[in-house]
């Protein structure tokens, strides 16, 4: 890898096809040069060049960050674990629900974002005030309107106390999501 790398010019992008020996067909190497770091990166992939350009496989490999993270936060706020039935629907259902209301969350904790005016932690958020959370659906599902609403100003109180982004240098220099990710706000119901 070294010996391909080196042969490349610096601060170029290049895009081309390599063969390694052990295996059958052709991998694309995508190999840029990192002013910061002042080195060469490289990612192998077998995504079609007339598919995806070059920019795209860079930007999924950034992705796939934020996506190991969304599943680290499903496997620790679902409690997906072994669940004591033999019926696969019921244990697909309990999966399902778990994800569900990890969206739920996530969408929450964006809300409390915009609500409380100040950056907050969508990790903190989602950890925090789990009893108010319920107490909150149950009486918006009672049509309790004032009990309700109570329950979320608790829960944007202890938001805003203690789901502060702890890194807010680190953001400001860096970005919070460095894939370049976008939400649009229309997706916000």
């Amino acid at each position: 890898m070294k010996r391909v790398v080196s042969v490349f010019a610096q601060k170029k992008q290049t895009d081309t096809k390599v063969r390694w020996k052990g295996y059958q067909g052709e991998i694309r190497l995508v190999i840029r040069w990192n002013k910061k770091r002042k080195r060469f990166e490289s990612l192998a992939t077998n995504l079609p060049q007339a598919t995806f350009s070059t920019e795209d496989v860079q930007q999924g490999y950034k992705l796939r960050w934020q996506i190991e993270l969304l599943f680290k936060e499903w496997k620790i706020l679902t409690n997906l674990k072994k669940f004591n039935t033999r019926n696969p629907e019921i244990a697909e259902g309990m999966i399902w629900t778990s994800l569900i209301g990890a969206l739920l969350r996530r969408y929450l904790a964006y809300q409390a974002k915009t609500a409380l005016n100040r950056v907050v932690s969508t990790w903190q958020v989602s950890k925090l005030g789990s009893g108010l959370l319920v107490e909150f659906w149950r009486w918006f599902a009672r049509d309790n309107k004032k009990r309700a609403k109570e329950a979320w100003d608790h829960l944007l109180w202890l938001w805003r106390e203690e789901g502060v982004r702890q890194n807010t240098q680190r953001d400001a220099k860096k970005g919070r999501c460095n894939s370049d990710l976008i939400i649009k706000r229309s997706l916000i119901v």
